[in-house]
């Protein structure tokens, strides 16, 4: 597949469709618009990642030399360890995650701007529900890796 960005529309394309993306979030101050970036054919077995706060993310288009080569940006597939549930991050956008599939087309909803979390939620309940998540997280990986450091 090849990623690029954008359309009239600010959306980000794949094989030339645009995506339906109603997860991003633009954060205040720093304009309702992602960077564009040239395209990139993504190799086979590897993943373009990019966050929700588009305009404030340290993603695919900016890893390891990627404004340079593209491809650079990409993150193995074998990688992945794991499907998002909870937006923890900041404060006040708690809330789950969306199956939303940025292939099928419908209304683009409106960028995130506002807070999701009613007035009052306490902000140290992100920290309580992230150590653990870590935690486990690394013991699963630390398992499932042979005494060399290969995945079984």
């Amino acid at each position: 597949q090849t990623v690029s960005c954008c359309d009239a529309q600010n959306r980000v394309l794949v094989d030339g469709k645009p995506l339906n993306e109603p997860y991003i979030y633009y954060q205040q101050g720093l304009g309702n618009k992602q960077a564009p970036f040239k395209p990139v054919k993504i190799p086979q077995g590897q993943l373009w990642v990019m966050g929700d706060n588009r305009n404030n993310s340290y993603d695919s288009r900016y890893q390891n030399g990627a404004q340079a080569d593209p491809v650079r940006g990409t993150v193995p597939v074998d990688n992945v360890i794991g499907k998002a549930r909870l937006i923890i991050w900041p404060p006040s956008r708690w809330q789950g995650v969306r199956t939303d599939d940025p292939h099928a087309m419908s209304m683009p909803a409106p960028p995130i701007e506002h807070s999701n979390v009613p007035p009052g939620a306490p902000l140290g309940a992100g920290f309580v529900l992230a150590v653990p998540t870590v935690w486990t997280g690394r013991k699963v990986r630390a398992l499932v890796r042979d005494k060399r450091g290969r995945r079984r």
